[in-house]
């Protein structure tokens, strides 16, 4: 019931909290191996901040701030950025930090509003819902302050909050180790599926050569074009005569061309290289390593160029198949190669003199290569129908959190 519920505006119950933002604010070369936590937006995650991309600052800096000091139970919220309406509350361990200048905080300190209680609030569904419409700005998302304090929420007496919090912690402990055992059920079903294509590409003996991937009697190996006539940002179209690939078409498991690019006919002429015949195999070799795609007769692009981060594999299929080859980069056999060969820190690249001598296993009779890939398939799809269900349990899960959240403050828990 929630007859004795109070509706009040956050202003009213909260006091809030700006990030830094000032001519104080730390530069890249003030950040530290350890010291005081300084709180970015990629350190909010399910519920709590993460130790992961945390940086730090010296007591002496973290002094020098006079904004975005948060203590433990602290509601951190993002209000500028991509996630803006995102939220976590400060665990003990960050119970002394700093918040960047896309945060901002709201404290509850006077026995009217638990913190956690607080959290729970926007985590619901209908929470969301205002946040989200009371943000503003497409190119920049931002919550500005006046807007979050005038969300209005409604809460029982504080024991009952703490009632709440008590029985939507318990139900959610059993939900996350719910999520957990999935999550792992998912992963081992795509570690099987690892497992099964390493065990057919790693093997060797009677029937089975052992090539380099620098053997022109096996393939060829060609890069995109750089030259002159590389196109330009304003040479790209949303229509045209031909495809032009970036990183995001070409993913760990084929193409994809949900978002595409294209040149013109004259542009296309205008280069020597990198343009794809069916059957070609295409590896991302700078930046993102290892994606690729198969230019299968199902791609429904007719011209298709790959960029100057990508490199075309065009086989011989008397000696070996591209669908075999695909499979073949798909397997961890081929991923440990690539890992242990890339090179570059702030531009990871994987330059074709060290590629053409990756080994790769290829039985010398065509058949048995068509077995092998049917053999592939046949596991992938039953891999597929099994993370097809475990995906349908994590959603079915998020939903069921979503349902109590939303009988937690319509009173009904």
């Amino acid at each position: 019931m929630m007859m004795d519920w109070e509706k009040k505006q956050l202003r009213d119950v909260c006091e809030i909290g700006d990030g830094n933002y000032s001519s104080k604010y730390p530069k890249a070369n003030d950040f530290i191996a350890s010291g005081i936590p300084f709180i970015t937006a990629k350190n909010l995650k399910y519920g709590t901040v993460v130790s992961k991309h945390i940086r730090y600052i010296s007591e002496d800096q973290h002094s020098t701030l006079t904004k975005g000091h948060v203590k433990e139970g602290d509601l951190v919220i993002v209000v500028r950025g991509s996630s803006t309406g995102n939220c976590s509350l400060v665990p003990h361990e960050y119970k002394n930090s700093n918040l960047n200048s896309q945060l901002a905080y709201l404290r509850t300190e006077n026995n009217i509003l638990d913190s956690k209680f607080l959290y729970y609030i926007f985590s619901s569904p209908c929470i969301q819902k205002v946040v989200y419409e009371t943000i503003s700005g497409s190119a920049q998302p931002q919550l500005p302050n006046n807007k979050l304090l005038g969300i209005e929420i409604s809460f029982p007496p504080i024991n009952e909050q703490k009632r709440i919090v008590a029985k939507l912690d318990k139900c959610f402990e059993a939900i996350d180790k719910a999520r957990a055992n999935v999550k792992k059920n998912l992963q081992n079903a795509k570690d099987l599926f690892q497992s099964q294509l390493n065990q057919i590409f790693s093997q060797k003996g009677e029937g089975w050569a052992s090539r380099k991937l620098g053997d022109e009697l096996l393939l060829k190996i060609i890069d995109g074009d750089r030259g002159k006539n590389y196109p330009k940002k304003i040479d790209f179209l949303n229509e045209g005569y031909c495809v032009f690939m970036n990183t995001g078409n070409v993913r760990p498991d084929g193409f994809n061309f949900k978002s595409v690019v294209f040149i013109t006919r004259e542009r296309d002429n205008l280069l020597r290289k990198g343009k794809l015949n069916r059957n070609d195999v295409v590896l991302t070799t700078r930046g993102t390593i290892g994606n690729i795609g198969l230019y299968s007769s199902s791609i429904p692009f007719e011209h298709i160029r790959i960029n100057s981060g990508m490199l075309i594999f065009r086989t011989n299929r008397q000696e070996i198949l591209s669908e075999y080859l695909f499979e073949v980069f798909r397997s961890s056999f081929m991923k440990e190669q690539i890992k242990a060969k890339t090179s570059g820190a702030a531009q990871p690249q994987l330059p074709i003199k060290t590629l053409v001598n990756f080994i790769i296993h290829v039985p010398i009779d065509l058949e048995i290569q068509k077995k092998c890939v049917s053999k592939i398939k046949e596991i992938e799809s039953q891999t597929q129908s099994l993370e097809s269900n475990y995906k349908r349990e994590l959603d079915a899960l998020d939903e069921l959190k979503k349902s109590i959240l939303q009988k937690a403050f319509n009173g009904e828990l």
